[in-house]
């Protein structure tokens, strides 16, 4: 199981600042940093998985591209106990639209097995098709592959994915998530893919 980080020391009171509400150490609140000893080669979900998942349950956009930003760069992430109880507890408590309930059950292995066979580097992670060079057609399948963060698509998409709310987008979702870091992953895509997606009107 993976270890969410030690209470603060006394040193780091006056820099350290909660990631939900911005304040800084409190009586009586343990504020602790999460994932700061997470290991890549780790088995384990990274820890802050479970706050983003939380965060994405209550709509807290800005808070779930702090939190995403933070584990992408390896930052550390300070949290109020009372801050993560609140999430914790409020998300469990949001209720799910009916038509998507009886659907939950029977979606939630068949996604958890997808994502753990996605490749990023063969696959496009809007569409989930084949994202390879094809030397017989070169002018078609015609794909990126994100060689910098700071085209800012990861949380881009992501911001997209809550905004969108259908099928498409939770899959899209789910995808970036298992990722760390897709510069790393080598992620690429279809650009018609990405100009759809942005733009589902069109």
């Amino acid at each position: 199981m993976a270890v969410s980080g030690p209470i603060i020391m006394l040193s780091q009171k006056e820099t350290a600042i909660c990631v939900k509400c911005r304040k800084g150490y409190r009586t009586g609140d343990s504020l602790c940093h999460v994932g700061a000893y997470f290991c890549e080669s780790d088995s384990t979900t990274h820890p802050l998985d479970t706050i983003i998942g939380h965060a994405l349950k209550l709509d807290c956009e800005t808070l779930v591209a702090t939190l995403q930003k933070n584990k992408e760069n390896g930052h550390i992430t300070y949290i109020h106990t009372s801050c993560r109880t609140f999430l914790r507890n409020h998300a469990r408590s949001k209720k799910r639209p009916a038509s998507s309930t009886k659907q939950s059950s029977s979606k939630r292995v068949s996604t958890r097995s997808d994502q753990q066979s996605f490749d990023f580097k063969k696959q496009c992670f809007y569409c989930g098709y084949s994202c390879m060079f094809d030397e017989r057609h070169p002018d078609q399948n015609k794909f990126e592959e994100v060689r910098t963060k700071s085209s800012g698509i990861y949380y881009v998409t992501l911001a997209l994915c809550q905004s969108r709310d259908d099928e498409l987008a939770k899959t899209v979702q789910a995808r970036l998530l298992s990722a760390h870091d897709l510069v790393a992953a080598e992620a690429r895509y279809h650009v018609p893919c990405r100009t759809r997606f942005e733009n589902p009107a069109q």
